[in-house]
């Protein structure tokens, strides 16, 4: 229980500037430095695929490396604070891009390694569901710590951002330090062997297995990555009030929160692919409901909050079937399978803010070339457009996944044991 509390504060701990830099890295673009929206998506693209290349070289690197101790994550931690610093000082774009790489870099040496002990506590015999939700508890923890820093930023000019970027990112690789659980780093021989007899399918089957697991979850961060980054343009644009993007993002982790209970139960008791799909079925409907109802505080409130139920559970049920994915392959491969999923990952995080970037380009946003009305209605629907296209990729994702598993061997468990 120690090292999962460990685990639950240290992943607070690096939530929090990957939290604030996964929200207000474009809005800092385009509102602050005065970045072109389409220039500055784009720059996002560029900065996520180039951090979903580092995410496999950092579980290569830290598979290989040796020692791989308290220096490792204590440099990279240091070397992913000053960088991530940097990416909020009012600078040219093209060193504002510099900062971002080297950001992503170190923060992949970290977050990879990271990640990868999740497969360590559930072999000691933690519950998956259970330790999925605490991942998710202590997630949604730092980003509502990133959130409440970020009004003192939104309310000011470019000097703002930059204290708001030195408290959280010093805040939160101290966290990541003094919770870093050390003691499940190096797990026993036994413990990580534990998976080894077990049967597993060919590699290519593998491979289409995760695949299709991975196409599910890409969805999942996709409809994520477009609430984060879109809320503080609704609030600007639609709703008329900068200041109603705390309240946004607010509600929005209160859903996920809300809803962690039940999706654990169901986890439990259904496993995790039905709780996924039930999870993006709650993500369809509420975008449905919310693209045709009026732009008004209300509907988008409660909106926000069934979005982040359901998002919450494809989260819970995500990280719950990732070391049973990690499994089909060969002991010790751990690091560099969850690189590639973290990688994949990032690439849908990076193309929801290009995709934002434009949209908000093609509304015209700040020019106005079509009418005020049009431009508030166009951008309130489309950014919930595709939400929706996402949940239903995410659901023909995994029932491809339910197929291909349900013709190997039963070697991937999605259910506590």
């Amino acid at each position: 229980m120690k090292a999962s509390l460990q685990y639950g504060l240290s992943t607070l701990g690096k939530t929090i500037p990957f939290a604030a830099a996964d929200a207000f890295t474009l809005y800092f673009y385009t509102d602050v430095v005065g970045i072109a929206p389409g220039l500055a998506g784009a720059m996002v693209l560029a900065l996520l695929s180039w951090s979903a290349l580092c995410d496999p070289l950092a579980g290569w690197l830290y598979q290989t490396a040796a020692p791989r101790g308290r220096a490792w994550f204590g440099w990279g931690t240091a070397a992913a604070t000053l960088f991530f610093i940097l990416g909020f000082v009012r600078l040219p774009p093209a060193a504002l891009l510099l900062a971002g790489t080297a950001f992503r870099f170190a923060y992949a040496l970290i977050d990879v390694p990271h990640n990868a002990l999740l497969g360590n506590l559930q072999r000691d015999g933690q519950s998956p569901a259970r330790l999925g939700g605490l991942r998710l508890f202590a997630t949604i923890a730092g980003t509502l710590a990133a959130i409440a820093a970020s009004r003192y930023a939104l309310e000011g000019a470019a000097p703002r951002f930059l204290v708001f970027a030195a408290v959280t990112g010093v805040t939160g690789g101290l966290l990541f330090l003094v919770f870093f659980p050390f003691t499940v780093l190096h797990a026993p021989a036994a413990a990580m062997t534990a998976l080894a007899s077990a049967p597993r399918p060919p590699a290519i089957r593998a491979a289409l297995i995760s695949s299709a697991f991975f196409l599910s979850a890409v969805a999942a961060t996709v409809v994520n990555g477009m609430f984060s980054k879109d809320i503080v343009y609704i609030a600007k644009y639609v709703l008329r009030d900068p200041g109603w993007t705390v309240v946004g993002m607010a509600l929005f982790t209160v859903g996920k929160v809300a809803g962690m209970p039940l999706w654990i139960w169901l986890s439990e008791r259904r496993g995790a692919v039905s709780t996924m799909q039930a999870s993006f079925a709650l993500v369809m409907a509420t975008g449905v409901g919310v693209a045709v109802a009026p732009p008004h505080f209300s509907y988008l409130g409660v909106g926000l909050l069934f979005f982040g139920a359901g998002i919450g559970g494809t989260n819970i049920a995500g990280w719950t079937l990732m070391p049973g994915c990690a499994g089909l392959f060969r002991s010790g491969s751990e690091p560099l399978f969850f690189g590639a999923f973290t990688a994949v990952n990032k690439i849908a995080s990076g193309f929801s803010g290009a995709i934002i970037g434009y949209t908000l380009m093609w509304l015209g946003i700040g020019s106005n070339p079509i009418s005020l009305e049009r431009q508030t209605r166009s951008l309130y629907w489309l950014v919930y457009i595709y939400p929706i296209a996402g949940a239903a990729i995410g659901i023909a994702g995994l029932m491809l996944f339910a197929l291909l598993r349900s013709a190997s061997s039963n070697t991937l468990q999605d259910t506590a044991q």
